[in-house]
């Protein structure tokens, strides 16, 4: 019988590391971009009638909807003026055939109904109150609403009312309602306090 012996094996190895050198090179970049604002102004509908005023009575137009829209982190002011510099020139609906105008209420005033004759006026409560708009040319127009940051889109009902006399000549009485938004200025970031 033969004996099988078993040599160990051992392996002797040695790993040579060559050095590597590496450079390394960072910067930066910054990195910015500008998000346009906007602002904008819409109609439902582009005219606003009295359909059913007669002599001794007190009519209600259609309501639009005055809708704006923003991405003004401030707000915006909206306001409204009659007239336009050039047909009309002042607050009054005219009727190019007589000389009696249906005059503005005042623009100062919030009235629930109408107690004089041959007047007109604007609502944005759905006709709880009444008041009047300013001549277009003048430079404080008649404040509608207004906020003091994003408030996306916002819809305003704006409609307006007249009270006729018995004696008032029929025909149609125009004028122009012009609306404009303005988006309020952005506050400037205040300067850090020194030593802070």
């Amino acid at each position: 019988m033969k004996i099988k012996r078993l040599i160990p094996l051992t392996m002797l190895g040695a790993l040579v590391a060559t050095p590597v050198f590496a450079m390394t090179s960072e910067s930066s970049s910054d990195v910015q971009f500008t998000f346009q604002p906007v602002l904008s102004l819409s109609f439902s509908e582009s005219s606003l009638s009295i359909g059913d005023l007669y002599p001794g009575t007190f009519g209600r137009s259609n309501y639009i909807d005055v809708v704006v829209n923003t991405n003004s982190i401030s707000g915006y002011t909206l306001s409204a003026a009659v007239g336009d510099g050039t047909t009309y020139l002042n607050t009054n609906l005219i009727n190019n055939s007589t000389a009696t105008p249906f005059t503005s209420l005042a623009a100062n005033v919030a009235i629930e109904t109408f107690e004089s004759d041959n007047t007109w006026g604007y609502t944005i409560d759905a006709g709880e109150t009444y008041s009047g708009l300013p001549y277009y040319g003048e430079t404080n127009w008649k404040v509608l609403g207004q906020t003091e940051n994003n408030d996306g889109n916002k819809t305003f009902q704006f409609g307006i009312a007249a009270k006729a006399s018995d004696s008032m000549s029929s025909g149609e009485y125009k004028n122009v309602i012009q609306f404009r938004v303005i988006a309020n200025p952005i506050p400037e970031e205040p300067e850090p306090e020194p030593g802070v």
